[in-house]
């Protein structure tokens, strides 16, 4: 059976939901044209409380950490949140997750729902191991995915709204604490949508007070957003947004085949190469790069789908999409795809198999938008 969000039931009243990495979940509310351009606009609220949620404390939990993922977590300062991913032996994905260092003892990770169970094991894994060699060793860790509602509130009048309902903000890639309802919630300054805005956690032990809690900060969320524009938004638009911006997809973008050399996602400070050591260093810097992930957009009519074939300028398969779409924004065809390194550069000129139909394409840098008008960025 699927698991159920603390929103479940408010979700089931307004909209039909899905079965996503095991979770029931909205697809959309009204359209996903309309919630999407409200987070590029204005402000859109998302339950990701499918995401896994884990602490990590103990004296020892930045130098743990610091040998799972690439990031260098002991150059982070307390109060920052940080996008990393963690690797396996190979060098390839075994999730992407956001670290967050609360205190010089305590690490809240947040990782994808389908790759949950296969973290913490993964993590309890290196744990047993460092006990094992350091008996004071005392990294403890606590999953709270269950115990807990996470609600992404992204789009240029976010930090307003949050405001409104919590009293606080969170700077971008910063971690404060607000307050509802006699809770205290902790807020980052986090999102995938490209967009300003955060996501605000609720943890309560007792189900049915968890529930009935974050129920409340949902429909406050959208009283207090409605002269601001707020939508409710799904996973439709969740995805729409975070391929305009360019954001991997575990399962479609990223999985562990792939490298984050391959993803175009090894730098600073998603990864520090100067380090000495992390699982899976020598392999990705020692690989033969053949292939990498860029962005297009379609020059014709179409929508590129996860796995279709990209051809060259003879009809050749080169590569494929890993994501696709059609844009609420750009109104064209988008997409993400692994391609050889010679038609890597922006400009370049692939083919994208469509169907019977080829259809010609231009490699984009990301974001696919106009970052002087829309985005975290934006001057407008």
């Amino acid at each position: 059976m699927p698991y159920k969000t603390p929103f479940y039931n408010w979700h089931v009243q307004h909209t039909d939901v899905v079965d996503f990495a095991g979770w029931e979940l909205p697809m959309r509310f009204t359209n996903i044209i309309e919630e999407h351009m409200a987070v590029r606009e204005n402000v859109g609220i998302f339950d990701v409380s499918h995401m896994g949620r884990i602490h990590l404390r103990g004296s020892k939990v930045k130098e743990f950490m610091n040998l799972i993922v690439p990031r260098n977590v002991e150059a982070m300062k307390n109060g920052k949140a940080g996008y990393t991913y963690i690797l396996n032996e190979n060098g390839g994905f075994k999730d992407d997750v956001i670290v967050t260092l609360l205190k010089d003892d305590h690490i809240y990770l947040v990782c994808n729902a389908s790759n949950r169970e296969k973290i913490i094991n993964w993590l309890n894994t290196h744990l047993k191991m460092a006990k094992h060699l350091f008996p004071e060793f005392d990294v403890k860790m606590e999953d709270v995915t269950f115990n807990s509602a996470m609600v992404a509130i992204q789009g240029p009048k976010s930090h307003k709204l949050m405001e409104k309902v919590f009293g606080i903000s969170p700077k971008k890639w910063h971690a404060v604490y607000g307050e509802f309802e006699g809770y205290t919630v902790l807020l980052t300054g986090t999102g995938y949508t490209g967009e300003a805005g955060g996501e605000v956690i609720l943890e309560i032990n007792d189900k049915d007070e968890l529930e009935r809690i974050s129920v409340k900060m949902w429909e406050e969320l959208l009283k207090q957003g409605e002269t601001l524009g707020v939508k409710p938004c799904g996973l439709g638009a969740r995805d729409t947004l975070r391929m305009e911006a360019g954001y991997c997809l575990y399962g479609n973008d990223m999985d562990e085949t792939i490298t984050p050399r391959e993803a175009a996602l090894y730098f600073k400070p998603f990864a520090d190469s100067t380090k000495d050591w992390f699982i899976g260093k020598e392999q990705v810097e020692n690989q033969e790069l053949t292939r990498k992930r860029i962005g297009f957009v379609l020059d014709g009519k179409g929508i590129p789908r996860h796995g279709y074939d990209v051809l060259d300028e003879n009809g050749n398969k080169i590569g494929y999409v890993s994501s696709g779409t059609q844009s609420p924004l750009l109104k064209v065809g988008i997409g993400m795809a692994y391609v050889p390194l010679e038609y890597t550069e922006e400009g370049s000129k692939i083919y994208i198999q469509i169907h019977k139909k080829v259809v010609p394409a231009t490699v984009k840098k990301f974001p696919l938008y106009d970052p002087e008008k829309y985005g975290a960025q934006r001057k407008a």
